[in-house]
């Protein structure tokens, strides 16, 4: 349900930029979007690298069958010239920067990735690692991770990654006063916190 919000396109009047926008008056406590779980995609539980949920994701968009009812949703999400992370950057490009600290960071998470691409399925099932780059940067921008009443071997707690159609192009900032639930009827929402 979406009857407090609507997708906009060109916020701000800048090209490209999208979203969910109010549409009328939303009070703390009001579910401003509800979506069903089923129309989640599951990304699993590995939390500290990107690369396998990224691996998944990208799987899912190459496989017709696997990718039919996400397509839709899978077609918004950027690409190409959108895909706005240091792991893009052309090596000359990333030297251009003069930032130590992001050059050797990105470095070692190129690594990292390169090792997961080799070591996933992904890399043996025709995938490439443009394809593997693109599910990284979506895991990386707009997946939320739902933490559990359980634990793992180590005693932390377990986290489900889910790519969200609609609510992960809410704005993702840290300070928000709204909060997203992930109901035990199988839906995600997200409730309207106080107003600044």
């Amino acid at each position: 349900t979406t009857g407090k919000v609507a997708f906009a396109e060109d916020l701000r009047g800048i090209q490209g930029l999208r979203g969910c926008v109010a549409v009328q008056s939303i009070d703390e406590g009001d579910t401003i979007c509800s979506v069903p779980r089923e129309l989640a995609i599951t990304l699993g539980t590995e939390s500290e690298n990107a690369g396998f949920a990224g691996s998944e994701l990208s799987r899912i968009k190459n496989d017709p069958v696997r990718c039919a009812k996400f397509k839709p949703y899978l077609d918004l999400l950027p690409k190409g010239d959108g895909l706005d992370n240091a792991i893009f950057f052309p090596k000359d490009l990333l030297a251009v920067t003069e930032w130590p600290l992001l050059i050797k960071e990105t470095e070692e998470r190129l690594e990292t990735l390169r090792k997961t691409f080799t070591d996933t399925t992904l890399g043996f099932a025709g995938g490439t690692w443009d394809d593997f780059l693109w599910g990284v940067f979506q895991v990386e921008s707009r997946v939320f991770t739902i933490y559990e009443d359980r634990q793992d071997f180590s005693g932390g707690k377990v986290g489900t990654k889910y790519a969200v159609p609609l609510i992960d192009m809410f704005n993702h900032d840290s300070n928000s006063l709204h909060e997203l639930k992930c109901t035990k009827d199988g839906f995600f929402k997200i409730i309207a916190g106080k107003k600044k």
